[in-house]
């Protein structure tokens, strides 16, 4: 059995019968994971396995699944003699894929061929190695472990909405809500950073762009809000929001306060992120770091 420990990131990976798997954290969950890259081509049979395996490795976690063509299975190494039980399951595992004849494959392609698994950056990935010299010479992007671009953006728009709703909260206690723009900037990379990655230049500075808007509609929110609940049971807030509150704005010389408030909040947004962005450039200079840490050639496929 081949295996490796990458001590800076804690991800060990194995290589047995062919077959390669990777141990590390999945912070979503909160536990440690086994990971191979196979499908379920049993519709469900080496799950029942398992659960077999289970009886004798209470260790294993009950929540192991198939998703797409990576085999996941949650494992306390808490409670284990990592250089006798964790490399007794790995080998267990990667015996019965082999007696199985299941397929792995490459995390970026699909492919089959010259697999092996290699960091690059903080990620660490089952790869074909053309793929991974790919990758390093900038001809294919780099892997992302979690959900789309898309899903990002999606996840920066959730993260400013806790931060519109502390911004309304603040400002019915008369406190200068201004200050919640800070939050509005530090919700939205982090929920850009749990649906995706940590965000690079252009997408922090796109994330700092989308809170101007995100600052101001939480600012005309906030004042609608206190306006309103000072005689409520007139008519509905959504009436009062479109029909009377712009009047109000207007006729009462609300618009001057109201802007001034929304530029302290959108000053404090950049001022978050301008560390963000030099932390990120700071990165980036660093040299990457990159390198086989099990490579194809010494993977002897079955």
């Amino acid at each position: 059995m081949e295996n490796r420990f990458i001590e800076d990131l804690g991800v060990f990976a194995f290589e047995y019968e062919g077959y390669l798997s990777i141990v590390r954290l999945d912070k979503k969950i909160r536990l440690y994971t086994i990971e191979f890259n196979v499908s379920d081509e049993e519709n469900g049979l080496f799950l029942d396995y398992i659960d077999d395996l289970r009886e004798t490795y209470p260790t294993l976690g009950a929540q192991r699944r198939f998703k797409k063509h990576k085999l996941i299975i949650p494992i306390n190494i808490k409670d284990m003699d990592l250089n006798v039980e964790l490399i007794r399951i790995i080998t267990l595992l990667s015996e019965e894929l082999a007696a199985r004849s299941y397929t792995q494959r490459c995390d970026r392609s699909g492919r089959t061929d010259e697999l092996g698994v290699y960091r690059i950056g903080n990620q660490v990935e089952i790869l074909n190695r053309e793929i991974y010299f790919g990758i390093l010479e900038n001809k294919i992007e780099e892997i992302h472990p979690r959900g789309s671009l898309v899903q990002g953006y999606l996840g920066a728009l959730i993260g400013m909405v806790i931060g519109v709703a502390l911004w309304v909260l603040i400002s019915q206690l008369r406190i200068l809500a201004g200050i919640v723009g800070y939050a509005i900037a530090y919700f939205g990379i982090k929920g850009f950073e749990r649906a995706y990655q940590t965000p690079n230049r252009n997408q922090i500075i796109s994330i700092g762009l989308i809170s101007i808007p995100v600052i101001v509609l939480s600012e005309y929110l906030a004042n609608a809000v206190k306006i309103f609940m000072t005689n409520p049971n007139v008519v509905s807030f959504g009436t009062f929001l479109t029909q009377y509150y712009p009047e109000l704005i207007r006729n009462f010389g609300l618009l001057q306060p109201m802007a001034i408030n929304a530029l302290i909040g959108i000053v404090l947004s950049v001022l978050y992120m301008v560390p963000s962005l030099k932390q990120m450039i700071r990165n980036n200079s660093k040299e990457r770091i990159a390198y086989p840490v099990i490579d194809a050639q010494e993977v002897k496929q079955g």
